[in-house]
């Protein structure tokens, strides 16, 4: 029985054991990952000090004083280089330090046994000099690229360094600090983006959050409704001559046209709907449509606009008529072509859908269903025969992209459109 009991012990013991390990496992992975970059920083580490060394006992045979300068380059690389750590980077400071040492004690040795010429001695002089003051400044420089790391301005900071590594190409420090500087910007990207990516997905569950609640009204308006609507109330503004125009041409009349020549018929109608209607006829116009002065109207009218009296007595002759200069020009259809315009009227306020009852599939076939809407209306209720649908010359669209009705058509039709919009 206590053999049993023991066992049952055992089996819940490497249980526990078990499932610690599994949950501690995404822990212990991050930490090997960590384990191992580190590593290779420090196998790479490593790498360039033997590397210095060698060039030092190379270049040490015929001068030791540039091979003190490479040793004391590598030793300030090592020292930049964070990604080591702190007791790595003093072991190897350590061992280029014995080395620098040994070529002083060699340098000095060859300065005991061999007469230097004074001048000789000078241009040391100097050149050491020269080199403190070298390795001052690239210390400060690279502090200076250090707090411009630190304080977010990596551009800056990357130009600096590149300035320096040109003016000093044989300095492993600044090689190492590139290659550090790369890093770092690597992981402050994948930071950044990190960061984007968490607050838009935040931003989009609260606006999902957002349309899941019930609007209590039957329909809600866009936040930018007045601005949108704004696009569209101020395009088409009528000077009081293209008003008087308008309203002329939609004066009712009766007349008995019969028999009358054309130039007549034009000069009553002119007469007839007052000021400031004046209608221009071009005599090239009327050579093109083979028009003379004699050539008789038939036509008779009773209770209808001026605008279908003009109508009617102009394609008696093959002629239509604009409105263009806030004057009514007479033309044929080939010239009238030539002077459509094309403008794009905003009615994305009028036709958008945000109904919360329906999905955005839903929503966009009703959106498309009030375009039509729109456009049908439009088609039937401004002038129906000078649109193409209807044998006239003009045509309408509708782009989604500006959510705009885009209307190619005379300057009367965009006038009354411009109004019927508003």
């Amino acid at each position: 029985m206590n053999r049993v009991r023991g066992y049952r012990l055992l089996a819940m013991i490497a249980l526990a054991v078990t499932t610690h390990t599994a949950a501690a496992a995404p822990d212990d992975d991050l930490l090997e990952q960590a384990k191992q970059r580190q590593q290779v920083a420090i196998q790479k580490a490593e790498q360039e000090v033997r590397q210095a060394d060698a060039l030092a006992a190379q270049v040490g045979k015929n001068d030791p004083a540039r091979a003190i300068e490479i040793l004391k380059s590598a030793i300030v690389a090592v020292e930049a280089n964070e990604e080591v750590p702190e007791a790595k980077r003093a072991s190897l400071k350590r061992a280029l330090g014995l080395t620098v040492r040994a070529f002083v004690g060699r340098l000095q040795g060859l300065t005991r046994t061999t007469p230097i010429a004074p001048a000789v001695v000078d241009a040391r002089r100097l050149q050491e000099e020269r080199e403190r003051q070298d390795n001052a400044a690239l210390a400060r420089a690279m502090q200076e690229i250090q707090a411009l790391r630190a304080s977010g301005r990596s551009i800056e900071a990357n130009r600096m360094q590149e300035d320096l590594r040109s003016r000093y190409p044989s300095t492993p420090a600044l090689a190492a600090g590139s290659i550090i500087a790369g890093r770092n910007d690597y992981l402050a990207d994948s930071r950044r983006i990190a960061d984007q990516k968490n607050t838009g997905y935040l931003g989009v569950n609260r606006e999902i959050d957002k349309a899941a609640i019930p609007e209590p009204r039957d329909y809600v308006l866009p936040p930018d409704w007045v601005e949108k609507s704004k696009k569209r109330s101020l395009s088409a503004q009528l000077t009081e001559t293209e008003k008087g125009i308008l309203r002329a041409l939609n004066t009712q009349t009766s007349a008995d046209l019969d028999g009358k020549s054309f130039d007549d018929v034009i000069k009553w109608i002119e007469t007839a709907m007052g000021k400031p209607v004046v209608i221009i006829v071009p005599p090239v116009v009327l050579q093109e449509a083979q028009v003379t002065s004699d050539t008789t109207v038939k036509a008779k009218f009773d209770r209808v606009t001026f605008r279908t009296v003009l109508k009617k007595v102009l394609a008696e002759v093959g002629l239509i008529y604009v409105i263009k200069d806030q004057v009514i020009q007479v033309t044929t259809a080939a010239r009238a072509r030539e002077m459509l315009t094309t403008r794009s009227y905003y009615v994305g306020d009028l036709v958008s859908v945000v109904d919360v009852r329906f999905g955005p599939i839903q929503n966009q076939f009703q959106m498309i269903d009030n375009v039509n809407r729109v456009m049908a209306m439009v088609v039937q209720s401004i002038d129906p025969t000078a649109w193409e649908a209807n044998g006239g010359l003009g045509r309408i669209s509708f782009d989604p992209i500006t959510m705009s009705i885009v209307v190619r058509q005379t300057a009367e039709v965009h006038m009354m459109l411009g109004v019927g919009l508003r």
